[in-house]
C-alpha cells in the first residue's frame, strides 16, 4: 500500500452466545455462517491482515468456515470477557502496523465498502478512533490508532473499548454510512428472526 498505513482487522467472535441460546457464529444467514459475513468483508477490503478471535466451540466453529487466508487466534481466556479477546487480537500485530479495526462476528451486514469508508478516512487522519454513523447513531466496527493499543491492553473483564471511545469522543472522526448494518448485531433469538426478514440490504 505504498506509503498507506497499515491497517489490521480484528474480528471478535469468541464469545458463548449465551442470550443466544446456540452458537451465533453458526447460525445461517443467507447461506452461509454467520461470522463467514464478517471475515469474507475483512477480506474484500483494504486491510493489511485479518486476524479472527475465537473461544467458545472454536473447533466447531474452524470446521465451518473458510479461514484459509487469515490467521486464526483462540482466546482460551474468553469466559472472562471481552477485553480478553482485543488482547489476544492485538498481540498478533506487530509494530509496522499504524491501527486496527476491531470488529464484531455478529454484525453480517457490515460490509467491504463500510470498512474501506474507515480506512479511507483514517488515511487522511491523525484521529485516535474512526467510528461510523448512520443517521447520526453511531456503530460498529471501530478502527482505532496504534497510539491506544497500550490502553486496550490494559482493559480487563468484559470491556470492549468503550471505555476509551468517551475517553477520545471530542477527538473522534465520525464516518456517516449509507445504511444501519453497523447498528445491527444478533444477541437473541428474536434479533436474528428480525435480521432474517429484512429485504432492503
Amino acid at each position: 500500500m505504498g506509503d498507506c498505513k497499515k491497517i489490521a482487522g480484528i474480528i471478535l467472535a469468541a464469545g458463548q452466545s449465551l442470550r443466544m441460546g446456540k452458537t451465533k457464529q453458526l447460525l445461517d444467514f443467507r447461506g452461509k455462517p454467520l461470522l463467514q459475513w464478517a471475515v469474507d468483508a475483512a477480506l474484500g477490503a483494504q486491510l493489511d491482515k485479518v486476524v479472527l478471535v475465537l473461544g467458545h466451540e472454536h473447533h466447531k466453529i474452524l470446521a465451518a468456515l473458510d479461514c484459509s487466508q487469515i490467521t486464526v487466534v483462540c482466546n482460551p481466556d474468553y469466559r472472562q470477557g471481552q477485553s480478553t479477546s482485543l488482547k489476544a487480537g492485538l498481540k498478533q500485530i506487530h509494530a509496522e502496523y499504524d491501527g486496527a479495526i476491531f470488529m464484531l462476528g455478529d454484525q453480517p451486514l457490515v460490509d467491504a465498502a463500510i470498512l474501506n469508508q474507515l480506512i479511507t478516512a483514517f488515511q487522511k487522519s491523525h484521529a485516535p478512533i474512526i467510528t461510523p454513523t448512520f443517521q447520526g447513531q453511531t456503530g460498529n466496527p471501530v478502527l482505532m490508532n496504534r497510539t491506544l493499543f497500550a490502553q486496550l491492553q490494559d482493559l480487563s473483564g468484559d470491556v470492549g473499548g468503550r471505555s476509551l471511545k468517551q475517553t477520545y469522543a471530542e477527538k473522534t472522526v465520525r464516518v456517516p454510512v449509507s445504511h444501519a448494518g453497523i447498528l445491527i448485531d444478533f444477541n437473541t433469538p428474536a434479533d436474528y428472526n428480525q435480521t432474517l426478514n429484512l429485504t432492503d440490504y
